[in-house]
């Protein structure tokens, strides 16, 4: 049975706002350095905003670039936010699947009550 064209619209944008986050994903500056005798290690990610997939933010680019010595700069990096970026797919799909959800209901109902007057 072919879908509706109201379906197909939900199921358009929905697919549409997923590849759109999946080509601009969430990204996280990454701070690690390991622990010595004399030096504790460090951890620290920070918000780098959305960026195009293949061209991630630079490390240069955050804010705080400069204040770090030129050893520190080393343990400086950026990486994939993929618990963000599932947190937001999943946000979506919900959204599409209410909706589709509820236009469904509706056509059910107008359905059966064209049933009912024949």
């Amino acid at each position: 049975m072919p879908l509706p064209d109201t379906r197909k619209t939900i199921l358009f944008w929905t697919t549409l706002a997923i590849v759109v986050c999946g080509l601009f994903p969430p990204w996280l500056y990454t701070f690690y350095r390991t622990g010595t005798s004399d030096v504790p290690g460090m951890r620290s990610e920070k918000d780098a905003g959305c960026h195009f997939i293949l061209t991630p933010p630079s490390i240069k680019s955050d804010p705080l670039y400069w204040q770090y010595s030129s050893t520190e700069r080393e343990a400086l990096g950026v990486k994939l936010d993929g618990e963000r970026l599932l947190i937001e797919w999943v946000c979506i799909l919900a959204v599409g699947g209410g909706v589709w959800a509820r236009f469904r209901i509706d056509e059910e109902k107008s359905d059966s009550g064209n049933a009912s007057v024949k």
